[in-house]
Parts: C-alpha cells; structure tokens; sequence
C-alpha cells in the first residue's frame, strides 16, 4: 500500500478516515460554490465531483480520475479536482506530477490546511524532506489542530534522525487525537530508537487497547521484548499477532527465536531443539518469504553464545532461507560469477602490463641506437679508423740503358 496522504479521507484504496460530508467541506473550502455552473457538459459540478470522490475512495482511480479532468476541462482552475487528481497520482507513485498539481491547487485556494498536508508526502516521497516539513508547517499555521499534519511532520523528523521533535510531534498528535492509532505506532517507533523501550512498550500497548485487532502493534511489541531476551513475553506478542491474521515473517520470528542468556546447559539443549523443530515445521508448511530482511530482520547470532558447534543448525537455517526465498540464492550466485570476471580482468590487465614493458623495452633499446647514430653524425673524426686513408701511387722513373 502507497504512503497515504493522512487525514485528507483517502486512505489509499481504503475506506476514509474522515467522513464523506467531511471530505466534500474539505474539497470545497474556498474553492468552487456547490450551486456553480461550469457549462452545459457539467449540469452539476458538485454532483460530479461527488461521484469523482466516492469512485476514489471505492479504488476505481481511473474512473475518479477521468472524472477529475472532466470536471478541469470545463475549469481549469478547479482547486478540489487539482488537488484530488495530485492525490491519485501520488498512489500511482507519480510524486512529482503529484506535487505540480497540489502546488497548483493551493496557488488557487492557498486557505486549505488539506492541500499542504497532501503536497508534503508527495515532497517526503522524493526525498525532499526539508521541504515537505515546510508543506507541514504551512498546513499546522492553518490549522494548529491538525492531528494528521503532527504525525507526518514526525515521520520526517524521524527520518532525518530528529528524534526529539519527532517524539513532541507524535505525542502532539496523540493530544489532538486520542484513538490516532498510526501515532502510537510511530511514537514507539521513535521511543525505540531513543532506546525508551518500556515506553515503547507502553505505546504499543495502547495501541492494541485502541484496536484490538491491530497485528502491527502486536508484531512491534514482540519485536522489542525479543530484543531484551524477554522471549516468552515476545512469542505471547508474536502468537497473539498471528492470532489476528497469518504472516510469514512473524511465524519465522516466533520460531526461530533464541535467548541471548540461558540458565543452564539443559535450556540450551532445550533450545536448539526447539529451534530444529521449529524449522522442520515452517518448511513442511511451505513458508514463502518476499524480503526476509524487512520480514523477519533478525540474526541467529546467539547460537554462538552456546560453545557448541553449529555448523549443522547454521546450514539448515541457510537452507531454509534460500528454499523460503530463493531470490536469496541468485546474489550469490552472481557475486561468485563477478568474481570470476575480475579474476579474468585482472589476468587481461596483468598480461597489457607485459606487453606495454616489453613494448618500453624496445622503445628504450631503439631511443639508443638512434642516440648512438645522432653521436656518430656530430663526431665524424672519432669515427676515421672506420675509413683507411687514401694513397696516391706516382709511377715510378723509367730507368735508362
């Protein structure tokens, strides 16, 4: 599911948060009066748009937006069908097209808190976060109550390392709001990273209280008990999580968990086994995993604090990533291949050097003969025994009788 642009009503291809007759105030503050009439193709603009919203927030994207530019064709200043086709493009992972078209709409209606909020997770999902927490502030100078603008000026925050204002964001959110289930999410998130992890805790726990059915949090939860060594109370998390709906990686988890300290040599032995198990289970059952990293995202590492070897559990555990993912196999694969082609380059460029000594080589050994031969034209008389003199020979006189 795309990031949603929170609090507008469109909760992707969800149902809205905000209620129906909210989101129509919402679209038509200070922009287009409901009586308006565009012109004879649109007998009811309200009406139009009305149909635009509900097939948007139904997922029929391709018929709200035909209807969108329907409704800009007749009026191309339409800041509600601006905004709402800037919303669809953004579900369709078009966030700078996204942000064109919400920057339009507020330079018509720059009144509506909505419109900054919604250019600020298309600026988020560029990566231009400086700017996308100005959209976020604009928005909140609006409308100090906006809950939803809070949350997401705290996604940022976190984003960028700024774990204090992201905590006062989030918590900011929760005051505004109460039952904001993605704030107490996010909060703990945040806490953990602070290494606040009982108030983590805590968070997730009133997150389950809000939504009882809230695998998520559930999962969260068990992901930081875990982390402390607490894996009884993690695989309780992790069961109740699985309880609400199944999910791969949180079965991987739970069954592959490991004490980072065990008390005796017995709840070692006690352990592997369990882990053995454990495997043998998640494979009978056929266990796909898209990205175990995001998935499960948790090493095998206290194996080692065992003192046994574990050659063999370590290979089961490779082989039952690679069956459960066989994606996994391929970089391999391909890094074994490039290796190979470097080790191939290597022996090219190793061989050019060679040939490039030898060719200085000969280069050197003729620049010597040609220096010798320069010599030997400046030197002429050096030279002279390689030339013997010339004799005259005078005849001799003819002796007389």
């Amino acid at each position: 599911m795309k990031r949603i642009f929170a609090r507008f009503g469109l909760q992707g291809r969800k149902s809205a948060r905000i209620s129906y007759t909210d989101t129509l105030k919402s679209v038509f503050h200070g922009g287009m009066p409901m009586n308006r009439t565009l012109n004879n193709s649109l007998h009811d603009p309200a009406d139009e748009l009305s149909k635009a919203i509900l097939c948007h927030q139904s997922g029929q994207l391709k018929a709200a937006e035909k209807i969108y530019r329907k409704i800009l064709e007749a009026d191309p200043n339409h800041p509600g069908a601006l905004h709402l086709l800037g919303v669809i493009a953004h579900q369709s992972d078009k966030n700078q097209e996204a942000a064109d078209l919400i920057s339009q709409a507020i330079r018509i209606n720059p009144g509506d808190p909505n419109y900054y909020n919604n250019l600020g997770a298309a600026l988020r999902n560029q990566g231009r976060l400086d700017e996308a927490i100005t959209a976020y502030q604009k928005a909140l100078q609006i409308k100090s109550d906006y809950a939803g603008a809070y949350n997401n000026i705290g996604n940022v925050f976190r984003e960028q390392g700024r774990l204090d204002q992201a905590v006062a964001a989030y918590q900011n959110a929760i005051r505004l709001e109460p039952d904001f289930l993605k704030a107490y999410n996010n909060l703990g998130i945040a806490l953990k990273e602070q290494g606040r992890t009982e108030e983590a805790i805590s968070c997730y726990q009133q997150a389950v209280q809000i939504k009882p059915d809230n695998a998520q949090s559930y999962d969260k939860m068990g992901n930081i008990l875990r982390d402390q060594g607490r894996t009884d109370e993690a695989a309780a998390a992790y069961e109740k999580a699985l309880q609400i709906g199944p999910n791969p990686g949180i079965e991987v988890k739970k069954a592959m968990m490991i004490p980072a300290v065990n008390e005796s040599g017995e709840q070692i032995e006690f352990v592997r086994k369990r882990l053995t198990e454990g495997l043998e289970s998640l494979e009978k059952r056929n266990i796909r995993l898209e990205d175990p990293h995001h998935q499960v995202g948790t090493p095998n590492f206290y194996l080692a604090y065992h003192g046994l070897n574990d050659k063999e559990i370590q290979q089961k555990i490779a082989d039952f990533y690679i069956r459960a993912c066989p994606d996994l196999e391929t970089p391999a694969s391909n890094i074994k291949h490039q290796a190979s082609n470097i080790k191939h380059q290597a022996s090219n460029i190793k061989h050019q050097a060679s040939n490039i000594k030898h060719q200085t080589s000969s280069i050197k050994h003729q620049t010597s003969n040609i220096q010798h031969q320069t010599s030997s034209i400046k030197h002429p008389a050096s030279n002279s025994a390689l030339f013997p003199s010339i004799f005259i020979i005078r005849p001799s006189r003819r002796l007389e009788n």
